[in-house]
């Protein structure tokens, strides 16, 4: 009753607010979406710059290793740092030997005379000396002295001091002396592609990847894993310093590419966009679901409405006319009249077969509707329901100066099926052909063995139907629009009962039509099963 009620224009509103609240939810179903790869893909990056960094710090180490051990870059550091220690050694000796006299001198100077001190066994004596008698009599002591001074004054602050700075010009020679060497040398691209799967793999990172080395200087790939990927690598690869700690040459970059990156970051939310995609489909699903049955529900009220209209003009004719001829009956003249009687009472019975039959087609479709339909199956031969049918649409043809061609098969078309509504179905499709055949009615029925059943074939000069009804017609009370035309009556269930019945009888139903040029229906019916 709501959709009797509900006019085009409130459709209308209620399918944009629909259509518009669909888009606003599934545009931000895309937008948490597209949020959602953007912090996986920002996690991507940052475990491949942990991973990359941990390689290029292995191969750093790697490298320096070499060297320490490499004979070709001179003197081995540690014999290097041991001999110049050895020679500091000897230095600060002198050094502090030549102290050691100057301090002895500068003391005499201001005193004229040193107190020495002796210690004896058992008692303390004082000896007054000049200076110069005193470092002739120390001799080798003075020696014993400085060394004594050496070993805890260069242990606890020269030394160290020396050794660090030392240790770090060794460090800045090797690493100078690395600068010179080809990246080709100093690079195993086996053991470079080894590290960064182990430290990708490490970090849950499964996925085919490209790298390649790029030099500033030359501005071109000196290395690279495949060589199939250098423009990806030059245009989207990721970047790294591959020599950090080079700070005094040209820098080396290390370039990264994953040709799949977008799969393994979909391939990692494919629950969640497996969810998205679900959620949004059965929306839009059930969103077209609930417009088609909106639409469904409105074109079916406009079509029980017309059918109501039809019908009440169809019953009401015939009701007409019956209290006419009544109404003429109680005329004595015509009471006395006994031809004219007799056509009163024709037209009386006509009209009276003509509610029936109204009535009869009302009644098939409400039982086709509920599924109540019992078929009685019995043995038919084709040809006689269709002269049958015939016969009983003698009058009609008669009255459009119509004319019957049947082509029949050779042999006996038998097949199973209830008598009473194949019988119909021949009916009103000859119906149809009558009704919408102006003047001039040429009636083809041809029937065909074929293999499992008989073709029955219907073809009259009527109107025709254009190519968008042609679909339509066997739709319960669809009738071919006519414009402002009504003089076709009916209700729009005669094809649709002509498609149930068939269907029941495991048959098919088609039509060939054009307009101006009639219609040919074609009718399958299997045929008895041996």
């Amino acid at each position: 009753m709501y959709f009797c009620i509900m006019n085009s224009a409130r459709i209308k509103i209620i399918i944009i607010t629909m259509t518009m609240a669909l888009v606003g939810l599934v545009g931000l179903q895309l937008y948490w979406i597209r949020g959602a790869i953007t912090v996986r893909e920002s996690y991507f990056i940052a475990n491949v710059n942990e991973a990359v960094s941990n390689v290029l710090y292995t191969i750093e180490k790697i490298e320096f290793a070499k060297q320490m051990k490499d004979p070709s870059a001179g003197l081995s550091p540690l014999l290097l740092i041991d001999s110049l220690n050895r020679e500091i050694i000897r230095k600060m000796e002198d050094e502090m030997t030549h102290s050691v006299k100057n301090n002895f001198d500068s003391v005499a100077d201001v005193h004229g005379r040193i107190s020495v001190e002796f210690y004896g066994k058992n008692n303390f004596t004082q000896v007054d000396s000049p200076v110069s008698p005193i470092f002739s009599e120390l001799g080798t002591n003075s020696i014993e002295l400085s060394k004594s001074l050496n070993s805890e004054v260069i242990q606890d602050s020269i030394v160290p001091l020396h050794k660090e700075s030392l240790f770090n010009q060794v460090i800045e020679s090797l690493l100078n002396y690395s600068h010179y060497r080809p990246i080709e040398k100093r690079i195993n691209p086996q053991l470079l592609d080894s590290l960064l799967y182990i430290e990708l793999k490490n970090y849950g990172i499964k996925t085919p990847y490209e790298f390649g080395i790029y030099s500033p200087v030359q501005q071109k790939l000196s290395m690279e894993k495949s060589g199939n990927f250098s423009d990806e690598l030059m245009n989207k690869g990721m970047i790294f310093n591959l020599f950090p700690s080079d700070v005094f040459s040209e820098p080396q970059y290390l370039l990264m590419y994953f040709p799949k990156e977008t799969e393994y970051l979909l391939k990692q939310m494919w629950v969640m966009l497996s969810a998205s995609s679900i959620l949004i489909i059965s929306i839009m699903l059930l969103f077209a679901y609930t417009i088609s049955t909106i639409i469904r529900q409105k074109k079916l009220s406009e079509l029980k409405n017309d059918f109501i209209n039809n019908m009440t003009h169809e019953f009401k004719t015939p009701v007409s006319t019956i209290a006419l001829a009544c109404e003429a009956l109680n005329d004595q003249d015509i009471m006395n009249s006994e031809e004219q009687a007799q056509s009163y009472i024709n037209i009386i019975n006509d009209e009276n077969q003509r509610l029936g039959i109204m009535a009869e087609k009302i009644l098939q479709t409400a039982i086709m509707d509920k599924g109540e339909v019992k078929l009685k199956r019995e043995i038919l031969n084709v040809h006689d329901v269709l002269d049958d049918v015939i016969e009983r649409m003698k009058l009609p043809i008669k009255s459009k100066n119509g004319i019957v061609f049947k082509d029949y098969s050779q042999t006996d078309c038998m097949i199973v099926a209830d008598r009473f509504h194949i019988g119909n179905v021949f009916y009103n499709i000859m119906d149809n052909a009558i009704k919408y055949t102006p003047n001039n009615l040429i009636l083809n029925i041809k029937t065909r063995i074929v293999k499992d059943g008989v073709d029955v074939y219907i073809t009259d000069n009527g109107i025709g139907i254009s190519k968008a009804n042609v679909n339509k017609i066997f739709e319960k009370l669809y009738r071919v629009p006519t414009g402002n035309i009504h003089n076709v009556r009916g209700f729009g269930l005669g094809l649709n009962y002509v498609k149930n019945i068939i269907f029941l009888h495991r048959g098919n139903v088609s039509v060939d039509s054009e307009l101006k040029k009639g219609s040919t229906f074609k009718i399958f019916l299997p045929q008895i099963d041996n």
